[in-house]
């Protein structure tokens, strides 16, 4: 039996969830391996499915992506870049890494860095 403390012993854990990685991988298997199998009727059914989006939204879809990815960069570059999720202790071991050091050099040496969360 352990002396850590149950909080401890969880976050010091690095083995991936089973009710998530299990399901992730099983889902990659079945979709991956018929198209291993089939390549030729997996090329058609995913024309099939390509095909329609193409015909009525042309390169529209590939702006509004262009677009979300230019939403995400706003957003980490704005002041909503810097709020932290998880838990205190977890918070709290993130102390001193190369993020954190490179997110400090930004104040000091070279506040114009952009994008960098956390940054003036």
């Amino acid at each position: 039996m352990s002396t850590e403390p149950q909080s401890t012993r969880q976050t010091n854990d690095l083995r991936p969830e089973k009710t998530i990685f299990w399901p992730a991988v099983l889902s990659i298997v079945l979709i991956s391996l018929p198209m291993l199998i089939y390549p030729k009727a997996s090329e058609e059914i995913i024309g099939a499915i390509y095909q329609p989006f193409a015909a009525k939204f042309g390169a529209l879809y590939l702006w509004i992506t262009v677009g979300l990815i230019g939403l995400c960069i706003y957003f980490a570059c704005s002041r909503y870049g810097d709020i932290k999720f998880g838990e205190a202790d977890v918070l709290a071991r993130a102390k001193n890494t190369s993020v954190d050091k490179l997110r400090s050099a930004s104040r000091t040496k070279n506040p114009s860095i952009p994008c960098i969360p956390g940054s003036p």
